[in-house]
């Protein structure tokens, strides 16, 4: 949805600024202001490659000596800043924690009360296996208090022979002392037994309360069981053993938790990001050699967004920042930005004979406002209540500010050949 919005965003402003503005200022005219700045203070040829050299090998030092910016798909930078809700669920969990943070919970799925029986035995096979083979130190699975047909009639007779010695066995519970109140729930089991068929269920209002807790029945059969398991350390999910942890899902059969929402949602992004950035790559690579037509200004310019994104990850492990599935998606927005940057300042050095006092005075100047528009843009994201959509604006401002910054200040004195320009 992003994308949608700002695609068709930018494809309706690139209409409206050619087809109406475009020749609204052919037709009125503009008042073209003298070139005063000389722009001495843009570094030519050698000085911007020094600089250029001197800023990557800060960038390299800081991450060989703290590392590549960490990744974080935890489901906590979801939740709100200040929110007396969350701040009550947090201390709920405090007051109520889990028996282990790892556990695991096994839900079986099925969509009547044959396949939810064959599936339960399933699920006991794998989850006994995986105790023995190392894979799970505990696990829990309630599959007997699903109601099986079989069962139930053969237990049938035995219950029914119960039931009708109920006289007897209330009288002995009489003689030996006990109330009317005391026999008032063996009274009442000893004489639904009689009635009960196979397949019978509870409907009981308590009963459902306490069953909905870990089982949920559908009204014409099937529906869930939740199980837990207690993973072993070395299969847990951020260690290479988490794929013999996933062997134990089948048709229905399927683990969840929020320890796993990381390594799920890591794959998705990889492959999100994957059929993401190859595509585009290529469509930008087209479109600057149509544009360009020189080998040498588009490895200029995509050498100036390589350059971008060494300092934009220099500076994020430097600020402590994290890439999550939130500001991720600003990753094409800079690739983006950083072309754009590059195209209006090559095309402008061509159209002036590499002049650096039209350049500033005209393109740097008007990419310097756009930049600063778009960092107030996503910069108030970092006033939001969510730190996801925080993140998102710090990641945004920086790789913003440094891809104008390359293309206004050094871009052109890499393309600069002689001193003297």
């Amino acid at each position: 949805q992003l994308g949608s919005i700002v695609g068709w965003g930018l494809l309706a402003a690139g209409v409206l600024m050619i087809v109406f503005y475009l020749p609204w200022v052919a037709k009125f005219g503009v008042d073209r202001a003298p070139a005063h700045d000389e722009a001495k203070w843009i570094p030519r040829r050698r000085k911007s490659w020094i600089i250029t050299a001197a800023i990557s090998a800060v960038a390299l030092a800081v991450l060989g000596w703290k590392g590549m910016p960490g990744v974080e798909f935890d489901s906590k930078i979801m939740r709100p800043r200040n929110s007396t809700a969350m701040e009550g669920f947090e201390r709920m969990r405090e007051k109520f924690p889990d028996k282990d943070p790892r556990l695991l919970r096994l839900v079986v799925k099925a969509p009547d009360d044959a396949t939810m029986l064959a599936r339960l035995n399933e699920a006991q096979a794998r989850l006994s296996a995986a105790v023995k083979d190392g894979v799970l130190m505990e696990s829990s699975l309630p599959a007997a208090w699903w109601p099986d047909p079989a069962k139930q009639k053969e237990n049938r007779p035995v219950l029914l022979a119960i039931a009708r010695d109920a006289p007897r066995l209330l009288a002995a519970a009489d003689a030996t002392g006990f109330t009317e109140e005391g026999t008032a729930l063996g009274r009442q089991i000893l004489g639904f037994l009689e009635k009960a068929e196979p397949g019978f269920y509870p409907t009981s209002p308590a009963a459902r309360e306490i069953m909905r807790l870990f089982l949920q029945r559908d009204e014409k059969g099937g529906g869930l069981v939740l199980g837990s398991v207690l993973p072993d350390p070395s299969v847990d999910p951020l260690t290479p053993g988490y794929p013999r942890l996933r062997a134990l899902n089948a048709e229905g059969i399927w683990l969840s938790g929020w320890s796993l929402f990381k390594p799920a949602i890591a794959g998705l992004v990889k492959d999100d990001m994957t059929r993401m950035l190859l595509p585009m790559g290529a469509l930008l690579l087209v479109m600057m050699f149509i544009i360009f037509r020189r080998i040498r200004d588009v490895a200029l310019a995509l050498f100036t967004m390589v350059i971008s994104i060494l300092v934009l990850l220099a500076a994020m492990t430097l600020f402590g920042l994290k890439w999550n599935f939130v500001n991720l998606m600003a990753t094409p927005l800079l690739l983006g930005t950083g072309i754009d940057y590059a195209i209006h300042v090559t095309l402008t050095l061509k159209r002036t004979g590499m002049c650096f006092k039209e350049l500033w005075n005209g393109t740097g100047k008007a990419l310097l406002f756009c930049g600063a528009s778009n960092v107030i843009g996503f910069g108030s994201l970092i006033f939001s209540s969510s730190d996801a959509l925080v993140s998102l604006g710090q990641v945004a401002v920086i790789g913003i500010l440094l891809s104008m910054a390359f293309s206004i200040f050094l871009l052109p004195g890499w393309h600069a050949r002689d001193l003297d320009r």
